[in-house]
């Protein structure tokens, strides 16, 4: 063992912390191997053998260790392999230490996983350069490990294909995305050279955009379609940049499921727009976020003066506060909800609508949107009370016809029975009306017949009945008539006042 010198040997600050251990059965060159590297601004653990050495390293980490090839209870190749199958011994520098002419010390040190070695006679003035060399190489060695797990990882997550392309097309590296499927068909490879180039078509594609690229005009981006299968064709967004003067990188994306869901967009887009039902959607709180063109026209509102407002509030004014509570817990339970509503216009107008309501739900398969369909039913329930009126009345006169006269006189009848009343009936005949239709025409005929109904109907009560049996004919009748045996004057009476009450505007027909 060669004798301490006695100069004091600074290192960078950079290497100051770090913590070396030392095992070394060799007291002599152990104390040596410590004093120097404390003087140098290291950190020292010592060991004499294996146990020893197992014991300090499971106390604390070390950042390198040194490690003698012979040991008292057991070799240091052995106890380099413990060492780096440990956990915290992952990454773990260690040097062994060997003599000089031991070349199968060496050879069987770097095969235990041993970083480096030194051999004896240590160079102790050398010797805390060396250390900081192995550390600075180690943690070179783990960054560019990390870096290159981070790139790789990067590279594999990504959908692309990206290829290095020389002047002259042929592929020089290619990259290939973990969920890029048949990467295979994106280099041809010449029998004779061996060289990869792109396929024709690809090449005949992109040879604009290349030329663009080595002239200096920037980067370049292309779409187009292509595939080897042609039952299966796919669209790629390309985007070609110069890496260096003879060589472009070129980035493949498969874009045909976005274009496809693009495509469906634009064709919802356009079922939305040109709904003639006007839809609404809201958010999971029943606001609303988007309408189309047709709820503007129906309701009168725009866009920007709807979005946000709470429908759960206005329904609620326009709606017993059960009935929309019943609603809304229905939609929430079954998800839809279909029904008619009253709604408001801008104008401040009510009208009848029919609703068709859904509930969209999220992944989590909370209530995410709304979606509410609606159209204006205004005139189909007009529509459906004409009809209900004209199965019960006449459709000239507007008076009952003859299945309502029915209900009304059976009705009048049994009260009458029950109140010991007089039911009174008389039978009106408009006499020279075919006079009328013959010399002025049926519409003049119409309008005498609605002039009649009308003074009919003026002078009688608003209990009794005045009802068209046929054309010319009408019929009368009277709930609680006044006629009695003794006093059987009450048909002349109702007629002489109904003449009365039309005598001049006929006589002006006539």
């Amino acid at each position: 063992m060669s004798e301490l010198t006695t100069a004091i040997i600074t290192l960078p600050k950079a290497g100051a912390a770090a913590l070396v251990l030392i095992v070394e059965d060799d007291e002599a060159a152990r104390l040596t191997t410590s004093i120097t590297l404390e003087q140098a601004g290291y950190r020292v653990m010592e060991a004499s053998d294996c146990a020893s050495a197992r014991e300090r390293f499971a106390e604390c980490k070390p950042d390198i260790v040194l490690l003698d090839v012979l040991l008292p209870d057991g070799d240091g190749f052995s106890l380099c392999r413990e060492f780096l199958a440990q956990p915290q011994g992952r990454d773990l520098p260690i040097a062994m230490v060997t003599g000089l002419d031991d070349i199968n010390s060496i050879h069987l040190a770097y095969e235990s996983g041993a970083t480096d070695f030194i051999t004896k006679p240590v160079s102790w003035g050398t010797l805390p350069y060396r250390i900081q060399f192995i550390l600075r190489a180690q943690k070179a060695l783990n960054d560019a490990s990390i870096s290159e797990e981070k790139t790789r990882a990067l590279l594999a997550g990504i959908p692309d294909v990206i290829l290095r392309i020389d002047r002259n097309g042929h592929v020089i590296d290619m990259q290939v995305g973990a969920y890029v499927n048949e990467m295979e068909e994106w280099v041809v490879y010449d029998s004779a050279t061996g060289q990869g180039q792109l396929p024709a078509h690809v090449r005949q594609v992109l040879e604009p955009q290349l030329q663009s690229v080595f002239a200096g005009k920037g980067e370049q981006l292309v779409e187009f379609e292509w595939s080897q299968a042609q039952k299966k064709q796919r669209i790629w967004e390309v985007r070609v940049i110069l890496r260096q003067s003879n060589e472009v990188v070129m980035v493949f994306r498969d874009i045909t499921r976005r274009k496809q869901q693009e495509a469906e967009l634009r064709l919802w887009a356009k079922v939305f727009e040109g709904s003639n039902d006007a839809i609404l959607i809201t958010d999971a709180h029943l606001n609303i976020i988007l309408v189309n063109k047709t709820y503007e026209k129906i309701m009168g509102y725009t866009e920007d003066e709807v979005l946000g407002v709470d429908t759960a509030k206005v329904g609620a004014q326009l709606h017993s506060h059960s009935f929309f509570r019943n609603m809304v817990h229905i939609l929430k339970e079954r998800g839809y909800w279909q029904g008619e509503l009253i709604n408001k216009r801008k104008n401040g107008e009510k009208f009848p609508t029919w609703y068709s309501i859904s509930q969209v739900l999220n992944a989590e398969g909370q209530p995410e949107n709304y979606i509410a369909i609606f159209s204006d039913i205004s005139e189909r329930k007009k529509s459906r009370e004409r009809i209900d009126f004209l199965a019960h009345h006449d459709s000239l006169t507007e008076l009952p016809n003859r299945a309502l006269l029915n209900d009304r006189l059976e009705m009048a009848i049994n009260t009458a029975k029950r109140r010991d009343e007089k039911v009174g009936l008389l039978f009106i005949d408009l006499d020279r009306f075919k006079n009328i239709n013959d010399s002025l025409g049926h519409s003049a005929g119409d309008q005498v017949l609605r002039q009649t109904a009308e003074r009919l109907c003026a002078a009688v009560r608003t209990d009794d009945t005045v009802a068209r049996l046929g054309a010319m004919n009408l019929l009368y009748f009277c709930r609680a008539c006044a006629m009695s045996a003794a006093s059987p004057k009450w048909p002349l009476s109702c007629a002489t006042k109904f003449c009365g009450l039309m005598f001049w505007r006929i006589c002006h027909y006539t």
